[in-house]
């Protein structure tokens, strides 16, 4: 049975963190790159909300006793074949983590440019996942 405080605590904790993304997202281009303090306040921000957004997933498939994904991508088709999530969103959402991937694991050189890009609309998919997942246990 899934306990709501859970949820709805990881759901502030993903909001806290956009709302500090959203706090340099009035920088232009230009100033984001320069500012190596907001670089890290968003790359931070942006790792912690999305971790987020798969924790709220691994807790919905655990709780609904579906079956165990594999990886990260697995758990947003997980959702998505049980309605938790519109189907149509599931590559934003698998997109959102691999992102993530690349700044947690440092796989190359992160491309502040594509931060940048990804501060500009980011927090919105986040917020329509978090409002799916709030949808789909009546919260």
């Amino acid at each position: 049975m899934v306990q709501q405080h859970k949820v709805l605590s990881k759901i502030i904790q993903i909001r806290q963190s956009l709302a500090r993304i959203k706090t340099r997202s009035p920088l232009n281009l230009n100033e984001f790159l320069n500012d190596a303090d907001a670089q890290d306040v968003v790359v931070l921000n942006f790792q912690n909300a999305i971790q987020g957004c798969i924790d709220l997933a691994d807790h919905i498939i655990a709780d609904q006793e579906w079956a165990m994904p594999g990886s990260f991508s697995e758990a947003i088709d997980t959702l998505a074949e049980h309605d938790v999530i519109l189907q149509a969103d599931a590559e934003t959402y698998k997109s959102m983590i691999r992102f993530r991937n690349l700044t947690v694991h440092a796989y190359a050189k992160i491309d502040y440019r594509q931060v940048y890009d990804v501060m500009q609309n980011g927090p919105k998919d986040i917020e329509r996942y978090m409002d799916a997942v709030a949808a789909f246990y009546k919260l």
